[in-house]
């Protein structure tokens, strides 16, 4: 074949070799062995004609289409997970990586929750599988990737916690995000592209093309506390992201997730910033409002999510023993 002449053997040696691109390669011993590896080589010399670029080159041209093509949120969402595999396989020809290679890169964080690894799987699989639609990729070789199962993330703040991380946090920006988080129970992704022009007196307007599924969002201030940081904060950083870390940079989910891990480490207890939305959830149940109420403050369209994954007054035994209390107080017996 061109390029990749078939192998040779040489006595002094005692060892096969092929010559390719005007270099002598040493193959094996055995000239099994050897004809093995050889056609290994030829296989990939044509799979790189159909394929020449680089697994960085692929990911840029599909990073260029959402650009172009889909909100800046979904652009990030991908950047973030990209990331990794850019790091770890870039200058790889695309088309030789395989799905073993890539479950082998998630699987050596060992403090990745199942979500976390599932996402950075699912990010692999969508640009393969656009790479093959759009006529660069022969084949999706991630066709076949599995994904593991979604986990329920049940974490709920309560007040005892937000109490326990008042009294334990100092104060600054992330302390700041939280108390945001606590008393608006906005989305972490809310929270983290927050401007000073969508604040409005008691109300946050995000504007369509910020809001999830393209929707006009108003979050309701319900507390003087956040309305007063994000007055603050709107004075320092009056254009841009409005919450930001202690380094002025805008929040992202791995920085988010380190400050966490710290916290733990002070305080025993284990959360993320979607934790403090489904307490928001609750509480708010608790404190007796509606559910279709509750769903709007939220961002819901209407109640069942609400019902189906946010409202976690079931997790607080108390609340529920008095409850069933207050069923039968109007009941006979």
């Amino acid at each position: 074949m061109k390029g990749i002449n078939q192998p040779f053997y040489r006595k002094a040696s005692r060892c096969w070799y092929v010559k390719h691109n005007g270099k002598q390669v040493r193959l094996d011993e055995s000239r099994a062995q050897s004809y093995a590896l050889w056609h290994k080589m030829v296989s990939q010399e044509s799979e790189s004609k159909t394929c020449g670029f680089t697994f960085s080159e692929m990911v840029y041209k599909f990073l260029d289409d959402l650009q172009h093509n889909r909100s800046s949120r979904t652009l990030e969402w991908y950047q973030e997970r990209l990331s990794l595999f850019l790091a770890e396989v870039g200058k790889t020809v695309a088309c030789h990586i395989k799905p073993f290679e890539v479950l082998a890169i998630v699987n050596k964080h060992k403090n990745w929750s199942a979500n976390t690894k599932r996402n950075s799987l699912r990010a692999i699989k969508r640009v393969y599988k656009w790479a093959h639609i759009n006529g660069l990729l022969e084949t999706n070789l991630m066709v076949n990737l599995e994904l593991p199962p979604q986990e329920s993330r049940e974490l709920v703040v309560t007040p005892e916690q937000m109490a326990v991380l008042e009294d334990c946090l100092s104060e600054g920006p992330f302390k700041d995000l939280l108390r945001i988080a606590w008393d608006t129970g906005m989305r972490p992704e809310e929270l983290f592209r927050i401007e000073a022009d969508w604040i409005k007196g008691e109300q946050i307007t995000i504007p369509p093309k910020s809001a999830k599924g393209k929707q006009l969002r108003i979050v309701y201030l319900g507390t003087q506390r956040s309305q007063e940081i994000l007055a603050k904060y709107a004075t320092a950083h009056p254009l841009g992201p409005l919450l930001r870390n202690t380094l002025g940079k805008k929040w992202t989910r791995n920085s988010i997730k380190c400050q966490f891990q710290r916290l733990r480490k002070k305080t025993s207890i284990s959360l993320h910033l979607g934790a403090f939305r489904k307490g928001f959830c609750t509480e708010a149940l608790k404190a007796g409002l509606d559910t279709v109420t509750v769903a709007h403050l939220m961002g819901h369209k209407d109640a069942v999510m609400v019902s189906r994954v946010y409202g976690k007054v079931a997790q607080d035994k108390s609340w529920m023993i008095e409850a069933a209390k207050r069923a039968k107080r109007s009941g006979r017996g």
